[in-house]
């Protein structure tokens, strides 16, 4: 079972379990890490340019996202929808252990909590769109 939580709606993470994992951006107040599946498209906020998916292997980046000025919410989940497929259909190495790392945390616990924004849906379509396919 996946679920979805908002990180204000759960205690400090240093009382979360094993199975609840952080998937977002970085954030100074929770003291929260960026996590290697961060959306990189933030509802609302004012944009001029491109996103890139940047992989090691790859200089210069090798996919780009043209970026409205303000996303909607249906807007960043759309790109994401996009960033997340290529990064898989690509296998961009640091998302890809971080998509088989939550498998295993599923997998161990039978249960995982994604913690984070509206891109948390799209990562848990992933994992139940893999797990209907094993």
């Amino acid at each position: 079972m996946i679920e979805i939580a908002k990180v204000g709606d759960l205690p400090p993470p240093a009382e979360w379990k094993p199975w609840m994992v952080y998937v977002g951006r970085q954030n100074n107040r929770r003291g929260l890490k960026a996590s290697p599946l961060a959306n990189p498209f933030p509802i609302g906020r004012q944009w001029h340019g491109q996103v890139s998916l940047e992989d090691p292997n790859h200089n210069p980046p090798w996919h780009c996202w043209s970026v409205p000025p303000s996303l909607t919410r249906r807007d960043v989940i759309r790109l994401y929808k996009s960033y997340l497929g290529t990064a898989v259909r690509h296998r961009v190495a640091f998302m890809v252990a971080d998509l088989d790392r939550l498998r295993a945390l599923l997998k161990e616990h039978g249960k995982l909590v994604l913690v984070g924004g509206p891109h948390a849906e799209v990562i848990k379509e992933v994992l139940e769109s893999a797990e209907r396919s094993a």
